[in-house]
């Protein structure tokens, strides 16, 4: 037998009940939710979840999930702690003493254990890498179109759009730890210390 009224609105072919217990603090914020969009209390609860779900694979897709987002958000409450949480980016003391926090929050997150030990030649092709990274990663910044695709395909183009001029200044650093060059030449001298290790090896 049937209880209670017959779904309306949104989600009208909701069939299946769910109960469950929530602060009255929770029940107040989402009724005064549901309220304000006109939506009943059931609707306003199906809504959020749903909303949960495509949160959570918008940060899988841009952000590798949850951790890295708490993370981010972590060094981003740094930068609020300089009253304006931009002004790193325009002044070069303020960005200074961000990249020393920053040093300090992720040295604080550091993965237990020991690591194992490199030699020379091992320990320049993970440089080299990590580089490499750096270079493909920051090249499809600056080099990225000004037309903005209309999804998020194009991850490059939304965060150079996001950070204006400042993206100029990428490769143009005096002091720049950039590599110099194009990807290709960062690729090449990557393949070349590989082919190094593997003669080492061979001997």
């Amino acid at each position: 037998m049937a209880r209670g009224r017959r779904p309306q609105g949104h989600y009208k072919g909701k069939g299946s009940v769910l109960s469950t217990r929530i602060t009255a603090e929770l029940r107040e914020a989402i009724e005064a939710a549901a309220t304000a969009k006109g939506h009943s209390l059931s609707q306003e609860i199906e809504h959020r979840l749903r909303r949960s779900f495509d949160e959570d694979t918008a940060l899988n897709e841009r952000l590798g999930g949850r951790r890295n987002y708490a993370a981010l958000r972590l060094i981003a409450a740094l930068m609020g702690t300089f009253g304006d949480p931009q002004a790193w980016l325009d002044d070069r003391r303020l960005f200074d003493r961000l990249v020393r926090m920053t040093g300090t929050v992720l040295a604080e997150l550091r993965p237990p254990g020991s690591t194992t030990p490199e030699d020379d030649i091992e320990r320049a092709i993970r440089d080299v890498q990590s580089a490499e990274r750096v270079a493909f990663t920051l090249l499809a910044v600056r080099t990225a179109p000004a037309d903005l695709p209309i999804d998020a395909s194009d991850l490059a183009a939304h965060i150079r759009a996001d950070l204006g001029e400042v993206a100029e200044r990428i490769g143009r650093q005096k002091d720049s730890m950039f590599a110099v060059g194009t990807s290709q030449d960062v690729q090449r001298a990557s393949e070349k210390l590989n082919a190094e290790k593997d003669e080492a090896s061979d001997t």
